[in-house]
Formats: C-alpha cells, structure tokens, sequence
C-alpha cells in the first residue's frame, strides 16, 4: 500500500527562541486518503517549555481538526451559486446537482475511512 502519510514539526523555541501558547515544540503526523481530498487521520502533539521529552496529544484529524481539500469546497461553492443556476432552476434541481457530485464522493470518503464530521463538513461546503 502507498503511504500517504506526512510528518513534521514547528519547533517554535529552537527556530526563533521562544515558546508559543506556552510550548516549545508542536509534532504533527497526518494521513490524507488515496486522492488527497481529505486528511484521513493524524494527530498533533505538543512539548510543553518546561519539558525535555513529554509530549501530549492536542488534537486529532478527523476528529477536532478537520481538513477538506479546498478544490472540493470551491467546486460545491460553485455548484450551488446563483450564477451557476437559471431561472428555471428550482431548488430540486440544485439539489440533484449537489446530490449527483456528493454522493460518489462521500461514498468514497466512507470506504477511505472518511469520520462522520469530516462527511459533514463536505456537505457544509
């Protein structure tokens, strides 16, 4: 299997010599899923100033931080404009539209692993 997996750190004391919000270091690790259009899962630890090793878990993707790609947004945006509809259109129209671009999409996301609010955001676009 392809790792899609992206690791890295700010380290806020080493590179410009001070804390920020009271830590020193931040470590992130993310997952995106097979097309790049969500991150999947991952985590962001943080090392306190006054700790040499400790680090402690401060959020989760997929869970409290959530990460959709910004294409994806812009083409729902798109879909559901003013200027992307004519006066014929009703609002069933639009929402077969959103419907037929969203379905396959969040079926994809649930088979990549996809949490229920990462889906929610992708129909909050």
């Amino acid at each position: 299997a392809t790792h899609r997996t992206f690791t890295g750190d700010i380290c806020w004391f080493q590179d410009y010599g001070t804390s920020w919000q009271g830590y020193k270091q931040w470590s992130y690790s993310m997952t995106f899923d097979a097309n790049f259009t969500f991150i999947a899962s991952g985590t962001v630890h943080s090392m306190l100033s006054d700790s040499e090793e400790r680090q402690e878990l401060m959020s989760s993707f997929g869970d409290d931080l959530i990460y959709i790609n910004a294409a994806i947004d812009d083409r729902f945006r798109r879909l559901m404009a003013p200027e992307a509809t004519n006066e014929e259109d009703d609002d069933i129209m639009i929402l077969d539209r959103f419907t037929q671009f969203s379905q396959p999409l969040r079926q994809d996301w649930t088979r990549e692993g996809a949490s229920v609010r990462v889906i929610a955001m992708l129909h909050n676009a």
